[in-house]
Formats: C-alpha cells, sequence, structure tokens
C-alpha cells in the first residue's frame, strides 16, 4: 500500500521530544512499516501563543530538528520543496509568520518549503480564516501572487470563504491549479472548515485537488467516527470532483482524536478496506491514496518549473 498525505503536523511534535522510531507521534519509522511507496507533505504550524516574528525563528530550528530526527530513522526530506525529492516535504501552515516581510519568503523557499497554507485562525497579516468572514490583506494578495508565480502551491484549507476566493482568483490569473490539502464537504458536515459546493466546483474546473482530512469533527457532527465517514467524503469528492482530484490530507499529529479505526498512519489501510467495502475499484484507490497527489505536484512544477526562485 502507497500513501501520499497532503499533511501531518509532526514536525512540532519531533520537536517537543516526539520518537520518530516508534512509539508516538501518530506517524513513526514502526507505524510506517505497514506503508509502500511514501510522501508526506509535513507543516509547521506557529504556535497560537507566539508572535508572528516568533514564529519565524522557531520555523528553523522545527525545521532542523525534523530533518535530523528523519535522517536517523532512515527517511528523506526534501531539499527543495520537491515532494518527488523526498520521503517529507516541509510545509507552513499560517503564513502569518512572515510578519508582513516578503523578503521571509525567500529564507522558507530555500529551507525546502514545498507548499504554504496561508491561513489557520483568525485575522491576521496575511487575511481571514475560516472562523472569519474577512479577506486577504493586501499583503496576503501580494503572497499569494508570489507563491503561484514561483510555481509553490497555495493552500485553500483554513481560509475563510472570501479569502478562498480570493486566492482562487489569483491562482486562475497565474495559471496554478488550487489545493485543499486538509478539507472535507460542508455539505456532508457543516464545519466553518469544510469546502463548500461552489468552491469545490471551482477546484474542478482548475484542474486543482482535495484531500480529506480525518478530524473528527470535520467528518461529521457528532465527532463519533470511524473510516466509513472519512468514505463517505471521499465518495463525495470523487462524484463532484471526479477521480483524479481527491486525495488523503490525514491530518496526524494536528488532530486531538481521530476515527476510532485509523488511530494513526498504521491502520490507514482499514480506509483502503473500507473504500473497497464500499464498491470503490483498485485504480481509484491508488489514485486517491498516491498518485493522485503525486500528479498533481508534478503538474504545478511543471507549470512554473522556468520560473525562478
Amino acid at each position: 500500500m502507497n500513501l501520499f498525505d497532503l499533511h501531518c503536523d509532526t514536525p512540532i511534535e519531533i520537536y517537543r521530544g516526539g520518537d520518530f522510531i516508534a512509539g508516538y507521534p501518530h506517524i513513526t519509522k514502526e507505524k510506517l512499516s505497514r506503508v509502500g511507496r511514501y510522501r508526506q507533505l509535513a507543516a509547521f504550524c506557529c504556535p497560537h501563543d507566539l508572535g508572528d516574528a516568533e514564529g519565524f525563528e522557531l520555523f528553523f530550528r522545527i525545521a532542523g530538528t525534523f530533518r535530523e530526527a528523519a535522517a536517523k530513522a532512515g527517511y528523506t526530506v526534501s531539499a527543495d520543496g520537491d515532494p518527488g525529492g523526498g520521503n517529507f516535504t516541509l510545509t507552513v501552515e499560517d503564513a502569518r509568520i512572515l510578519d508582513g516581510d516578503i523578503r521571509r519568503l525567500d529564507a522558507l523557499l530555500d529551507a525546502g518549503v514545498g507548499l504554504v497554507t496561508p491561513l489557520w485562525g483568525g485575522t491576521t497579516c496575511i487575511g481571514g480564516a475560516h472562523d472569519t468572514d474577512e479577506g486577504l490583506t493586501p499583503f496576503g494578495k501580494e503572497i499569494v501572487r508570489e507563491l503561484a508565480r514561483r510555481g509553490i502551491p497555495v493552500d485553500v484549507s483554513h481560509a475563510s470563504v472570501k479569502s478562498a476566493d480570493e486566492i482562487f482568483g489569483v491562482l486562475a490569473d497565474e495559471g496554478v491549479p488550487p489545493i485543499a490539502t486538509h478539507s472535507n464537504a460542508y455539505s456532508l458536515c457543516r464545519h466553518s472548515r469544510n469546502l463548500r459546493d461552489g468552491q469545490i466546483k471551482i477546484i474542478r474546473e482548475a484542474g486543482g485537488l482535495v484531500g480529506v482530512s480525518l478530524c473528527p469533527h470535520h467528518l461529521c457532527e457528532s465527532g463519533e467516527t470511524t473510516s466509513e465517514d472519512a468514505a463517505r467524503h471521499i465518495l463525495y469528492y470523487l462524484e463532484n470532483l471526479g477521480p483524479r482530484a481527491v486525495a488523503l490530507g490525514c491530518d496526524f499529529d494536528g488532530i486531538g482524536s481521530t476515527p476510532t479505526d485509523i488511530r494513526n498512519v498504521s491502520e490507514i489501510g482499514n480506509l483502503r478496506d473500507t473504500l473497497a467495502r464500499l464498491g470503490v475499484d483498485d485504480k481509484t484507490v491508488n489514485a486517491v491514496f498516491f498518485e493522485n497527489a503525486a500528479e498533481y505536484f508534478a503538474k504545478v512544477r511543471k507549470l512554473k518549473g522556468s520560473v525562478s526562485r
């Protein structure tokens, strides 16, 4: 079983003392023993009690610790932000750490950041997140455009409806397909973090990609979930996005609980079994678990391959 997962928060858990070989966190060498070919986008999300500038400095400490721990566990971390160049690729979630200074973007990209999720919560120098009605700030629009120009995917997960619409507009102008790395369907679970049908349509028509999250409260209102709840969102996306635009964005190590039968990455095969039981063919399951994400990143890098960082 191969896996290309669009979102985890493992780097900060390793920095806090997690063991990358065994034990906690959700993703360790021991737990990955059941996974074949493996690609993982690994996010840095600034702790919410830190200021923007403090978060920028912390990113480099966490990135360094994570690279060392991954190497000791026998894994590689992409040096240039290309998910094809390592088991893990660093991403930034909540780009407020740029602290209003676009020059800081170069340092993040030089450190191997391969995707940016501009927002997380509240209103920042970037704009409004899902729990607000605010759109992007002028600085936020500048950052989104610069990322798109350089061929760095911009993630609409956590964005407000208005911010997401503005991100879609900038990406369309630059010819870059959008991505939502860990966002479920609002029609199935009315959480502000989930994608509305109109947003799903935009992503489909633009040739983008959506990753399904395992966060219980994004899967159903009760928060009591199994792999069937995740499968329900995947099936909805397969119907409304098509078979080549759906992936996984599990959010391991970023959520306090998981579906009862997917306690960590070692049990992700239970979701595969559930999809098969619900009638999804092997080709489509393989695409959701790995190929769609790999094709998306190859496509974006090819589109913008001639643009110098």
